[in-house]
């Protein structure tokens, strides 16, 4: 074969480092190219799609696209395609991607060579620049497509090897990323990339550009791609025999996550190298102290491509925070749902390889067999765990779209609830197919693994949440839960979160929104609930606008128990039912360990007395930040408890006290106290139009300053 490397879909095949290629392996590599001719993201594509994808600098003005691709080219009998030029006979053929004139950029450790965004663009412009006017053609004997025209649209990465790799590094016998590394900025890589190389490198190229948009990356942010790290002159002297020792192993434990590049039949998870670098990726998710992720990207509608993100991307919280997971499912949601579904029922034991000991020693390596080179079994447990955290991927990222496509949702179901997955975030705000059965059924597939939980539930026809409340208790190792029920005009009670939260030992942070739910009569079940969650640190719960609440006296008593409790933030804004704050101020006087305190009153009218917040407030000697808001309680007439608080709180550096619009008739103690915060940093103060002050305190006070000024000016 002339010395070109096969690839298994991530790994080379280990016969072109010995000079042999097996008739398994020409078989395996004939039907991927087979594939890759298949793929919408080929031959079909227009120059005006390629023009919205690519800069201008990676067009050229050769034939017209397609041109000859369906002609073998004309070969002399026995003679076969023309060789390439080389940096030997042809240096100056590849200046253009040099990195450095006078000697390569050596890179010793191969899992440091990491190549760029820009290097990609210059590596396709380079391409484009000579393939057609070249007239390249397949050099693979064992490929379908062998001899026949190549062209910059659809050419695929063992073609790309063919063609530039090899040549380019023939002299210095380097890997690719060497060669055009110059030595200026580093190459180690952030991310690795897991991916078939059958694909076509503009597909390839438009994921790694979208994924960096996401990610916030930028363009000279490493990835590692295996082509173009290994040195192609000594695959094997670099990938080794053992998995577990190899040059992608290497690569994945010094890298930020592992991104797949999916083409458009999903071949890539057949492949067995593939198989082994999802699986690593996985493992190093679950056991890793700091994050390592796993996302999944794909080329979509022919110019763009989409990916399902391991948790939230940088574009996903470019709005306020409440919007990041809606915003992260509209981004996702053009992932095709019927690769999704094929997906589901993934089997990676039945991957494929180039060479059989590669599959041995991986498939041996998954289900950690003492012999890697021993025959591996047909069936394993470890083999189906993994099978069930991909598949459950897919199963989380699409629940959406599966349940508003009428798909059976009792499949979805199954693959989530076996997946082993450790976050879910699943957005279905403003879906009228999430009805309390669709909610039921999510709740009986949350996978009893999950360590963070989001849910955005808002504006649906949700009636209650019994079933789905009750499911938390299942979520024994949960750290964070996240529920938003904005909008949901239905909800009358919090039944079966109360059963939910009892199982919640070792929850950490909870944050529940139930803002302008108006028929909302009661959350006694939540402040039942929270007596088990004993290790909260951190609370936020949103009822604003909810006009019917009666009573927040239960959860008060909830809150008492909270004793670690290092933040919390209630928000009753709009509660005009509300009457008493007592069992609120109780609650308080438990949390001698928190520091940050909002609490949100605004506009609840049938609110009179707030001496017992204020007297909670004084047990909070270790609070550095203070937010009350009681504007438009019209009936409020004085904060005397509040202002006396500050007396005990001396740690302040941040104070916000409002109470516009109410009948408070006194603020000459509150400024005295206010005096003691040495070491405040932030003061706001919003008295105006408090009708029982002087006219002159009847402003909204931004520095303390101008407070005690004021204060003094009025005493004269």
């Amino acid at each position: 074969i002339g010395g070109a490397a096969l690839d298994d879909g991530g790994g080379e095949n280990p016969g072109e480092a010995t000079g042999v290629t097996s008739a398994e392996g020409g078989d395996a590599a004939g039907d991927d190219f087979a594939a890759a001719a298949a793929t919408p993201l080929g031959r079909a594509r227009s120059r005006a799609s390629l023009s919205r994808t690519a800069p201008a600098a990676l067009l050229h003005s050769g034939a017209a696209p397609g041109a000859g691709v369906a002609t073998r080219l004309s070969v002399s009998e026995g003679s076969g395609p023309r060789k390439p030029p080389t940096s030997v006979n042809s240096p100056a053929i590849f200046s253009d991607l040099a990195g450095r004139e006078d000697e390569i950029c050596a890179i010793d450790l191969v899992e440091e060579r990491g190549i760029t965004l820009a290097q990609l663009e210059a590596l396709y412009g380079h391409i484009a620049g000579r393939c057609e006017a070249e007239m390249w053609s397949d050099l693979q004997l064992v490929s379908r497509t062998y001899g026949q025209a190549l062209d910059p649209l659809s050419i695929n990465l063992y073609q790309v090897v063919d063609w530039v790799v090899k040549p380019a590094t023939e002299q210095a016998k380097c890997s690719f990323v060497e060669f055009v590394a110059t030595c200026s900025y580093d190459q180690r890589p952030r991310w690795f990339v897991s991916h078939w190389w059958g694909e076509s490198l503009l597909a390839f190229i438009t994921c790694i550009r979208c994924h960096s948009t996401d990610r916030a990356l930028g363009e000279y942010s490493p990835y590692w791609i295996c082509a173009y790290a290994n040195n192609q002159w000594n695959v094997h002297g670099e990938v080794g025999a053992d998995p577990a020792e190899s040059s992608f192993h290497k690569a994945m434990l010094n890298a930020e996550g592992t991104v797949s590049v999916i083409d458009a039949q999903a071949v890539c998870y057949t492949r067995v190298w593939c198989c082994y670098e999802v699986w690593l990726s996985l493992g190093l998710s679950a056991t890793r102290s700091w994050p390592f992720r796993y996302d999944m990207y794909m080329s979509v509608d022919g110019d763009s491509a989409v990916g399902l993100t391991d948790g939230l991307a940088a574009a996903d919280m470019l709005r306020d925070e409440a919007l990041w997971v809606q915003d992260k499912v509209d981004r996702e949601s053009r992932f095709p749902l019927d690769v999704a579904h094929q997906m589901l029922n993934v089997r990676l034991q039945d991957a494929k390889a180039s060479c059989d000991a590669d599959r041995a020693r991986i498939l041996n390596s998954i289900i950690g067999a003492p012999d890697v080179d021993a025959l591996p079994p047909a069936e394993h447990d470890f083999y189906e765990e993994l099978n069930d955290a991909l598949s459950g991927r897919f199963a989380a990222a699409m629940w959406r779209n599966a349940l508003e496509a009428r798909q059976t949702m009792a499949d979805y179901g199954e693959v989530l609830s076996s997946s082993g997955l450790y976050r879910l975030h699943v957005a279905l705000s403003n879906s009228d197919a999430f009805t309390d059965k669709a909610a039921a059924m999510l709740g009986s597939s949350l996978p009893q693994t999950l360590q963070e939980v989001d849910l955005d539930l808002s504006d649906t026809r949700i009636t209650n949440i019994d079933e789905l409340g009750g499911s938390f208790m299942r979520l024994h190792g949960l750290s964070t839960l996240k529920l938003s029920f904005t909008r949901c005009m239905r909800l009358k009670h919090l039944q079966g979160l109360d059963r939910g939260l009892e199982g919640l030992g070792a929850l950490g942070t909870l944050r529940l929104c139930f803002s302008a739910c108006d028929k909302l009569r009661s959350i006694d079940e939540l402040g039942r609930g929270l007596a088990a969650t004993s290790n909260l640190t951190s609370l936020y719960v949103n009822c604003h606008n909810c006009t019917s609440l009666l009573s927040i006296d239960e959860l008060g008593v909830g809150i008492a128990c909270l004793k670690g409790l290092r933040s919390l933030s209630l928000s009753f804004d709009g509660c005009m039912e509300l009457t008493s704050v007592d069992a609120l101020g109780r609650g308080l006087q438990e949390l001698s360990e928190l520091t940050s305190l909002q609490i949100n009153m605004n506009g609840c009218n049938g609110l009179q007395d707030v001496d017992g917040l204020g007297r909670g407030l004084a047990s909070l000697t270790r609070l550095d930040q203070l937010r009350l808001y009681l504007d438009n309680c019209e009936q409020l007439e004085s904060i005397e408890e509040i202002s006396r608080s500050l007396v005990h709180i001396r740690s302040l550096l941040s104070l916000e006290l409002w109470f516009s619009n109410t009948a408070v008739s006194s603020i000459g103690e509150l400024g005295r106290n206010c005096l003691r915060q040495r070491d405040l940093e932030y003061f706001s103060l919003n008295a105006r139009a408090c009708r029982n002050l002087p006219e002159g305190l009847q402003i909204h006070f931004e520095s303390l300053q101008a407070f005690q000024e004021k204060l003094e000016e009025e005493e004269a």
